[in-house]
Parts: C-alpha cells; sequence; structure tokens
C-alpha cells in the first residue's frame, strides 16, 4: 500500500510529526526508512523544533540537517556530571588550558586550584593561596598559548585599594610561582603577549579626574643575571579622562584584512561609520574547507545513528505550530540578531558549498544517518546516538606575516613625559618566535612575534564606568634587553650640586593635563575607539580571533552625564554585542540577553566565553547560559544557587562546559551523548539537568534587523 502513495504526500504527513517521532517511523519499513531521510523534510523539522527563522536554508555547522539537529539535541553541555566544593567563598574565575587537559579556578578565598580533566571525575592536581603576598582575592587566570604558564591576577588587601598584583606560575616542576608583578588599577587583569612575555599596567593621577595609563611589557621570569639586563618595556601610556581608566586587558591575533588606522581615532559620534579606514572582507575567511582526516566535527556521512535511552520526556507530544518572529524576549533570554552584514560573510562560502550538493526535492541525507534504529521495550524513552570518537576542535588562531619591517621598542625613563608612541622606526630583521628555552640567551633584540596582533581594552570618556572599547595594533617589534648604564653615583651627585647652585630659570607655564590637546603629543592614541554606552563588564574572543562578544549594561537612551563620578543608572539586563575585529562593526546584538541586579557603584565582572559551535556566560539571575553561535538561538540555562560569575569551554571539546559561582562550587556540564559514553546515568533524580529554552512555546525571536551597527 505504502509503494502506491506518492513520497510528497508521505513527506507533507510527517511534516505533522516531532523529529524523534520520525526517526520511530523510519523503523516501520524501507520505504518510509528512505523518505525519512528528505534533507528538507529534516530542514523543516529543525526550523520548527529549535525556533530556527526561515532563511537559514543549508546547515551552518554539520553537512546536513539531521546531523544539525542531533548536535543541538544531543551535544549541548546540558547535565551536570560534577560539582566542585573546594573553595571556601565565592569563585570568581574559570579558564581552560589550550590542550584541554587542566582547567583553573580563582576565588575569594585568595586560592588557586587547578584540575586535571582529562579523566571522569576530575582531580585536583595542584593548589596555591596567594594570601602569604597580601592577597585578598584571586579574580582571573590564564594559560598561554603552550600551555607552560598560568598568569593569575589578584587584588590587593586595602578598603578602597585599586592595587592588584599578575602571578605567573609554571608546570616545568609542580606548580611554581615564577614572578610577581604590580599591576593597577588590579581589573586590567593582564594578558599573554607570547608564550613567554606578558602585559601589565599601571596608573598615574595627573590632575584632578586625569590620570595616565602605562602598559608595560614583562618576561615571564624575572631573575635577571645582570642589573643591565631589561625584565619590561614601556610600550603605551594613555591618556585618562574624566576619571576613566585603561581595563581588561585583551591580546587578539590580527585575522587576514584587519586593517585598523593608526592615523586618526573614531570617537563616540563617528565609532561605527563606515570609512575607508574599515575594509570588508566578502568571505571573511571565518570558514575554512575540513578535511576528512582533521580533527573536530566530522562530516555527517561518518554519522551512525541508534536508539538507546536517551528521556525524550522534554519532546512535546504534538508539533508546535509556526511561529511568529517578534522582538519580545521572553523569560530573560533572547537570541542574537544578527546582520545582514554578518550572514553575508558567513553564508557565502556555505551556500556555494551546498548548493552543489542539494536541491529542492533531492534526499540529501545520508542514508547512514538513519540505519541503527533500534525500540527500547523497557522504557518508551527515545534517543539518538552518533559514533564518533572524541571530539577535538583544531585551533583556528588566525595569524599574518607582517610584511613590513621590525620595530624596536624605545628604552624610555620612567618620567611623567613620553616622545610619542614608544617605538623606534622599522629597522630590517629576521623575525623568528621566542621560545622558553632561548628566554636567558645572551642574543638581544630579537622579534618576539612575527604575527600582527590587536591590543584591546575598555576605557571612558565622559565617566569612571567602562563604557568604551579601545583597539591598538601592535605590529612585531623588539624586546629592548639591555638598559643603558646612565651616569655613575659620582656624576648624579655632581649633577645635582650644579643643579642647586644655578638659578632656576624654568619660567615656562606648567602642564596643563586638562586641556587634552596642548599634551597629546605625549600620550599614545588608541587606533579605533566604540562607545556602547553603558557599563561593560566582560569580554571574549570567538576562538579564530574573529569576533569579539561584549556583555553590556546598557544607559537609559537619552542619558546625559553631567558629573563623570555619577554615571547614569544601568539597566538590569545585559546585552550581548558581537563585533567583527575586521570591520570594527557590530554584527550581532542580543538585546536583554540575561540579568543582572547590581548597581552601576556595585556591578561587577560577568565573564563570556565561546568555543566553535557555542557561546555560554554567566549571569546574575543564578544561571549559565548557552546560545548557538552560528543560529543564534538560545539553548540552555544552567542552574546555580548564586550568580554565576565566569564559564568556560573545554576547547577540545564543546561538549564540556564548566561554570563557577557565588555559591563558592564549579559545576562541570557535560552533553547527554557524552554523559552516556562515560556512564553517567542522568535520569537518577540527583543528577541536575539544565532547562532547555527552545522548548519554551511563548519565547519568541527576533528577525535579524540588517542596519544594527553601534
Amino acid at each position: 500500500m505504502l509503494q502506491l502513495l506518492p513520497d510528497s504526500l508521505i513527506l507533507k504527513i510527517l511534516n505533522f510529526l516531532e523529529p524523534l517521532e520520525v526517526v520511530k517511523v523510519s523503523e516501520c519499513s524501507t520505504i518510509l526508512r528512505e523518505v525519512c531521510q528528505d534533507q528538507l523534510l529534516w530542514r523543516d523539522l529543525f526550523h520548527r523544533y529549535f525556533h530556527i527563522p526561515s532563511f537559514y536554508q543549508n546547515p551552518l555547522v554539520r553537512d546536513d540537517w539531521l546531523a544539525e539537529f542531533i548536535r543541538l539535541y544531543d551535544q549541548v553541555p546540558i547535565v551536570q556530571s560534577e560539582e566542585i566544593n573546594v573553595h571556601s567563598d565565592q569563585v570568581l574565575h574559570v579558564s581552560y588550558s589550550h590542550d584541554g587537559n587542566r582547567f583553573a579556578t580563582t576565588g575569594k578565598d585568595a586560592c588557586i586550584y587547578i584540575w586535571k580533566s582529562t579523566m571522569y571525575p576530575v582531580e585536583q592536581e595542584y593548589s596555591y593561596n596567594m594570601e602569604r603576598f597580601s592577597w585578598k582575592y584571586t579574580q582571573f587566570s590564564q594559560f598561554n598559548e603552550s600551555d607552560s604558564l598560568l598568569l593569575v591576577s589578584g587584588v590587593q588587601f586595602g578598603t578602597y585599594s585599586t592595587s592588584g598584583e599578575i602571578a605567573i606560575f609554571g608546570f616545568k616542576n609542580g606548580f611554581e610561582l615564577r614572578c610577581r608583578t604590580s599591576n593597577k588599577p588590579y581589573d586590567i587583569f593582564g594578558s599573554w603577549y607570547t608564550d613567554t612575555y606578558f602585559f601589565s599596567a599601571d596608573l598615574h593621577w595627573l590632575d584632578n579626574l586625569i590620570s595616565k595609563s602605562v602598559i608595560w611589557l614583562n618576561k615571564a621570569s624575572q631573575e635577571a643575571e645582570s642589573e643591565h639586563k631589561a625584565i619590561m618595556n614601556r610600550i603605551f601610556k594613555f591618556y585618562n579622562p574624566q576619571a576613566s581608566s585603561i581595563r581588561s586587558l585583551l591580546i587578539a591575533n590580527c585575522v587576514q584584512g584587519c586593517e585598523i588606522s593608526t592615523e586618526s581615532i573614531c570617537t563616540t559620534s563617528d565609532s561605527c561609520k563606515p570609512n575607508s579606514n574599515h575594509l570588508v572582507l566578502d568571505n571573511g575567511h571565518y570558514w575554512k574547507t575540513r578535511r576528512d582526516d582533521e580533527p573536530g566535527n566530522q562530516p555527517s556521512k561518518n554519522l551512525a545513528l541508534r536508539l538507546a535511552e536517551i528521556d525524550a520526556s522534554d519532546i512535546p507530544r504534538h508539533a508546535q505550530p509556526r511561529i511568529s518572529w517578534k522582538k519580545s524576549p521572553q523569560n530573560n533570554v533572547s537570541s542574537i540578531d544578527y546582520t545582514e552584514e554578518f550572514h553575508k560573510t558567513r553564508f557565502d562560502r556555505t551556500i556555494s558549498n551546498n548548493d552543489e550538493k542539494f536541491d529542492d526535492g533531492q534526499k540529501a541525507c545520508s542514508s547512514k544517518n538513519l540505519k541503527k534504529f533500534q525500540s527500547s521495550s523497557n522504557s518508551g524513552d527515545v534517543s539518538i546516538n552518533f559514533q564518533q570518537s572524541s571530539k577535538e576542535v583544531p585551533s583556528s588562531n588566525s595569524s599574518v606575516s607582517s610584511s613590513s619591517g621590525d620595530i624596536s621598542l624605545e628604552e624610555v625613563e620612567d618620567t611623567d613625559v613620553l616622545d610619542g608612541s614608544g617605538f623606534n622606526q622599522p629597522v630590517p630583521s629576521t623575525t623568528r618566535h621566542k621560545s622558553e628555552d632561548s628566554e636567558n640567551s645572551d642574543e638581544e633584540d630579537k622579534v618576539m612575534d612575527p604575527r600582527e596582533k590587536l591590543m584591546i581594552f575598555t576605557c571612558g570618556s565622559e565617566t569612571y564606568t567602562p563604557h568604551q572599547i579601545g583597539f591598538k595594533r601592535l605590529k612585531p617589534f623588539q624586546f629592548k634587553g639591555r638598559l643603558e648604564l646612565g651616569m655613575t653615583l659620582a656624576q648624579r651627585i655632581q649633577e645635582k650640586k650644579r643643579r642647586e647652585e644655578e638659578p632656576d630659570d624654568d619660567t615656562g607655564p606648567p602642564m596643563d593635563y586638562r586641556n587634552y590637546e596642548s599634551v597629546a603629543h605625549l600620550f599614545d592614541k588608541p587606533d579605533s575607539i566604540l562607545d556602547l554606552r553603558g557599563h561593560i563588564i566582560g569580554m571574549t574572543l570567538s576562538p579564530d580571533h574573529r569576533y569579539l562578544y561584549v556583555n553590556c549594561r546598557p544607559w537609559p537612551t537619552e542619558a546625559i552625564i553631567s558629573n563623570p563620578l555619577r554615571p547614569p543608572p544601568i539597566a538590569q539586563e545585559i546585552d550581548i554585542h558581537v563585533i567583527d575585529l575586521v570591520t570594527l562593526r557590530q554584527v550581532g546584538m542580543m538585546h536583554k540577553a540575561h540579568r543582572a541586579y547590581t548597581p552601576h557603584e556595585e556591578c561587577f565582572f560577568i565573564f563570556l566565553d565561546t568555543c566553535e559551535e557555542y557561546l555560554a556566560s554567566g549571569a546574575e539571575d543564578r544561571a549559565g547560559y548557552v546560545w548557538d553561535r552560528h543560529y543564534g538561538i538560545p539553548l540552555c540555562s544552567l542552574p546555580h544557587t548564586d550568580v554565576v560569575n565566569s564559564v568556560a569551554f573545554n576547547p577540545k571539546n564543546s561538549e564540556i562546559l564548566v561554570t563557577v559561582s557565588d555559591d563558592s562550587t564549579a559545576k562541570i556540564w557535560r552533553s547527554k551523548r557524552l554523559c552516556r559514553e562515560l556512564g553517567i546515568n542522568y535520569h537518577n533524580i540527583q543528577v541536575q539537568m539544565g532547562t532547555r529554552l527552545y522548548l519554551n512555546k511563548k519565547r519568541t525571536v527576533r528577525t535579524p534587523n540588517v542596519n544594527n551597527n553601534i
């Protein structure tokens, strides 16, 4: 009888079913199995089940729609598989090593804990208490590129202290402290520049509400062999008006096509207007061709599905109706509104590849995706599994080699005056990466890293709260390794006597730091500045360093700042901005993405993290949140009992996510697929599960705003 029915009629019937009901139907006969493999059927089911806008006509991550459904249903970290309770106070930050073998947690107990993540359950590997150095708490950590060193940033004791320190730990001989350096203000955090050099900062007040931020480049090991051997170089000195300062320093590898002018500054009014300084890439260099033998997300032709014991209780029994895409997010969660520019950049290559494989009416879904169906006789559960080795996300840090000559750092003394940018003119030199083995070499003035980099930081021009993002391009340069000998002690005494005997002939006017135009030549200028008109409370880079994701609590639309010490009130919702670092334009926006409640004077950092597939963020409403980076939809919320301060994906396996909270715990979340692989029974009532956000029928999603620029 089925042979007499046209495929189009069967497909129309199947469209009224839920995705997992289609899987069950495919078991009934060979004919139904073939029809259930239709690519367009799974596209429509995927759009309806995950609330995906209909303009996504091609899968963005996997090679077919069935594999995309499996990814978002079965491979999102939503099961709380472990809970860590070793911190005695609030846990503030978590970071993963690049190889995914370790992660570090820091908190208000002034401790740093290192965990082995290569096994289940995770094991504590090292710990260190920084109270012996008068640290109030540890607030941030970052592994270097080779994962041989760990940067830890902390806050020093003091009621109103803004001082902090950066400590560097090595893993060569256990967990050893290698060096410490001051860092002010403490919320600049610090960042690695190369494998063995890192950035710190210092703050000096020049006048009422006027200060300067000095950026220093430091050696990760500061045991100097000679008093004439430099261990730190001054890089930049920035002017800070209205009681503001440089904060939240990030270093990104410049993506191909990134052309930031070093001649002018984009201010509040023109920061996002198209101009000749912004080059737009048609294809964005974001996507890369995947090889069959490359680790990571393997093509769907390697997938095999089977029925097992997955809980399908959260799948609605009846097909959900077609939804309308309105602009009113529900339950404090919204989708990413991507611009037309973002879609063009991301879709061009995807559409050109997929159009060759799929035509309308073509059954393009591989038959291997539906060949291993089974029914569970003991329970009504339905599951979708696929055979795949542990996923590894390949390193995708984009980099380019500079065609220009190398730039040497100018040696300057610690005074209030600098003569420009702090760099000398380019000089020819052979570029090569500096390794840890050559750190103590007698050779000096080598180019530290041949890759051009982008320094990203928060700053302000109207109030002391950070409401702007500054960008400064770093071309390859040389570390000035030898200090000038200078005057001897006898010469210094002689010079002092000479100055005392000579009359003071300095009749010039005093330096007026309030008049920026008169002192602008003494400071370095950011290449570009973007103003978000709100309190910036978090930033992170995409794995390829192409996109910057920013947590921001916006000000009222018509806010006027008359006193820099009294910034406008900030919203209780956190917006997430997505900025393309090639064009320095906003290409995505999540209005009211999640919640925050503290006022501006108590506002603190909420850290984000990204992997190849997902975006995650903490929040003050006692949950972490996960979105799909490609379709922009919210996927799940991960509950805690207090504020979630930071999140971190395993860089080699996006099915593992760690969240840390003010409830003094760190929770490890794994996907259902990974839990089954590890033998974790998430049907147990004691196992906490996240909440799937796309199953909320009341939630509506916004259409992309094609003109949504900063």
